[in-house]
């Protein structure tokens, strides 16, 4: 299980200190992996970004359009390995068993801020290769 939060310092770390950080385990348990992405750097502008150079090939901050925060570093349409991949919904029936066990994981992840939710509709990514 994957949890994601950003983080904005007010004052700058060292790199040690940013090791360091990602020895840590958080609550005991939760193994933390901080990423030093200095906005603003003028040098990431001709570097390729390296979370594209990394095993996943895949920059969260490219791909969300930069909605949660900018990355600085080059995103070249050659390195994009999922620019032009195709997918299409298909929905699932919420009275079949898929359904019935999504909607019951859904509302076991309670609790809600704003009231009961009711799940109206459900699709899965068909992702031909």
């Amino acid at each position: 299980l994957r949890r994601f939060a950003t983080v904005v310092l007010h004052k700058a770390i060292s790199r040690g200190e940013v090791l360091a950080l990602n020895d840590r385990l958080y609550h005991g348990k939760y193994k933390l992996c901080v990423d030093d992405c200095q906005p603003n750097n003028p040098a990431h502008v001709r570097t390729l970004c390296p979370r594209l150079r990394g095993a996943n090939k895949f920059c969260r901050w490219a791909n969300l359009r930069y909605v949660d925060k900018p990355c600085d570093f080059m995103h070249p349409r050659h390195a994009l390995p999922t620019l032009n991949a195709s997918f299409r919904l298909e929905r699932v029936d919420l009275r079949s068993a898929k359904g019935e066990d999504l909607v019951s994981h859904f509302m076991q992840s309670a609790p809600f801020h704003n009231g009961m939710p009711r799940v109206v509709d459900i699709s899965q990514i068909i992702n031909p290769v």
